[in-house]
């Protein structure tokens, strides 16, 4: 039979660690300081927190939560804004419904960003000037049906070219002005921005326009976009010239505010280099910029394919790329954080190049003897302590990171995935199975895929509180009791791999009988030790481990006491 991918999904699993640095207890913790092991897979907003953290500053919560909540894509236009727009058309007399249309276009991705697009305020606008028309003229008035028409023809350009609007010569003046304003409008959607400038100009010079400072403001709006789609260099300074205006003119006070926000928007595009230092300098200050998660936004979009304009930017790409790079890319990135660190000594650049190096590297020796300097107060402190003992047991230098983990281990209480990280290290080094026994079992730090209601993550931390589960997760959880008790010990995929696949079964029951497995490792063991002893025939080690399996499965006492009891394999079977 052909081959065939399982499906179904997801059940609850047992995180040892965080791949993304989500904690799901207390997510706050992570930009208080409280770094733990950064790992490549961490997100570029908490690899930006790891950096600034390094260097001394701080965040507050408000900050914190700015760069947890998902930030600044292109908006889902809300029901609320269309529902409201489309309700106020049903009242016009003979309007047809509405067509169905998407507010985005389809752009090369590199100018998505930048795309002028119906946003929410769009439909919410369209519906507070229909509903000033009808209160102005009526719901049956023929010239606002009309005005319904050439706003239905703006908002089709959102998707796609289409029909413009109708001109008016005959309309009366607030219909010409309105149908003006559209026509302008159409053209801004279409991504015509020197027809659109032509015509909001045009407006922009019309004293009794209802629209004349708002066509003002949209010719720099105009002359923004124009400049981003071609970067000319006479573009850019008109567009710059624009905003200028915008922000001085006494007129036009109440756009004053989006002056700063279209000067980003044409540094962005017209002077990247220029406008990531900036950024940089505004993202490591000791003041954060009130709009974090926004600039943030910004930066790591310049800096998305390595460009490397800023420190900053060259060390979260350096670090991504371990997770996501093709091998000259590593390469080139490794290159360039052993280059920087060599040149600032930097905490940072210290993480980065520990990082990337591998033993036998030639640096290898000068990055751990830094390490060594790191102070366990620093939030680095953890990470450079797991890259070190990675390169020195890389070397083979066990007995010197032996003994560093069993300070480590043995010291000031760890958190659950800093400690579960060290094991792993600490798995490689055993010398026999009391050593196995005691560096294999892991604290579980929490559920996936078992949404928490109280942080909203898909993560629950352990123990578990409630016993209330969603979906056919009841039957699972609720016998596993060591799910509710404080630090819940499993194995990890390490120590699984050597019991399922390297250790013979008479050490498998070695490990069953050991006293220092927790009740719920050694119940999973002695089952799985039992049943394969079965299915190999081998009496005396089944025998030995059914007393175990019958303390835990005490519902099949009978079936246990037969077995015991049986003198023939015949008779056990």
């Amino acid at each position: 039979m052909p081959a065939a991918w399982a499906t179904g999904p997801l059940g609850p699993e047992i995180r040892f660690f965080s791949r993304s640095g989500q904690d799901p207890e207390d997510d706050l913790a992570y930009f208080r300081g409280r770094l733990g092991i950064l790992r490549p897979t961490f997100t570029d907003n908490r690899l930006y927190a790891a950096y600034r953290i390094m260097l001394g500053r701080s965040f507050s919560d408000e900050q914190a939560k700015q760069l947890l909540a998902h930030c600044c894509d292109a908006p889902d236009i809300p029901s609320d804004a269309v529902t409201s727009w489309n309700n106020l058309r049903k009242r016009m007399l003979g309007a047809t419904p509405a067509k169905e249309n998407t507010p985005f276009r389809q752009r090369p991705e590199e100018m998505r960003f930048f795309d002028v697009s119906c946003f929410p305020n769009a439909y919410r606008n369209s519906a507070a000037t229909l509903r000033a028309r009808i209160a102005q003229h009526g719901a049956s008035s023929p010239l606002v049906r009309e005005w319904v028409i050439g706003q239905d023809a703006v908002l089709l350009n959102c998707e796609t070219d289409s029909p413009l609007p109708d001109e008016l010569p005959n309309a009366p003046t607030w219909l010409k002005a309105d149908r003006a304003y559209q026509i302008a409008a159409a053209y801004f959607y279409r991504l015509d921005y020197a027809r659109a400038r032509q015509l909001f100009a045009e407006i922009g010079r019309d004293a009794s326009s209802p629209w004349q400072k708002t066509a003002r403001y949209l010719v720099a709006r105009c002359a923004v976009h124009a400049a981003i789609e071609e970067k000319a260099p006479k573009l850019i300074a008109d567009a710059q010239h624009a905003v200028d205006v915008v922000a001085t003119d006494p007129d036009l006070g109440e756009y004053r505010a989006e002056a700063p926000k279209l000067a980003a928007l044409l540094a962005f595009a017209a002077r990247p280099q220029e406008r990531a230092l900036e950024l940089e300098r505004a993202l490591l200050a000791p003041d954060l910029p009130p709009a974090l998660a926004v600039e943030l936004r910004d930066f790591l979009l310049l800096e998305r394919t390595g460009t490397r304009y800023t420190d900053l930017g060259a060390w979260i790409y350096d670090i991504d790329v371990l997770t996501v790079g093709r091998e000259e890319n590593v390469a080139a990135a490794k290159a360039d954080a052993l280059s920087r660190w060599r040149e600032r000594q930097s905490l940072p650049w210290l993480v980065a190049a520990l990082m990337h190096l591998a033993p036998g590297d030639a640096d290898v020796a000068a990055a751990i003897a830094a390490s060594r300097g790191i102070e366990a107060s620093s939030p680095a402190y953890y990470t450079v302590a797991w890259h070190r003992l990675r390169l020195l047991i890389g070397e083979n230098k066990h007995e010197e990171a032996r003994i560093e983990l069993d300070q480590l281990l043995d010291g000031r209480p760890l958190p659950p995935g800093v400690e579960n990280l060290m094991r792993y290290h600490a798995m490689k080094l055993v010398r026999d199975l009391d050593e196995f026994l005691r560096f294999a079992p892991r604290r579980g730090e929490f559920v996936m895929y078992l949404p928490d209601p109280r942080t909203k993550l898909d993560a629950t931390a352990l123990p578990l509180k409630s016993t209330n589960f969603s979906g056919d997760f009841a039957p699972t959880l609720k016998w596993r009791t060591e799910l509710f008790q404080p630090n819940p010990r499993y194995f990890d995929e390490d120590a699984t791999a050597v019991l399922s696949l390297f250790m013979p079964l008479p050490m498998m029951a070695r490990v069953a009988q050991s006293d220092r497995l927790p009740p719920n490792l050694q119940r999973d063991v002695a089952l799985a030790v039992w049943t394969r002893a079965v299915l190999l025939e081998d009496a005396e080690i089944a025998n030995s481990i059914a007393p175990i399996v019958a303390r835990y499965f005490p519902q099949y006492g009978a079936g246990w006491r037969a077995y015991q009891s049986a003198a023939t394999p015949q008779q056990k079977n």
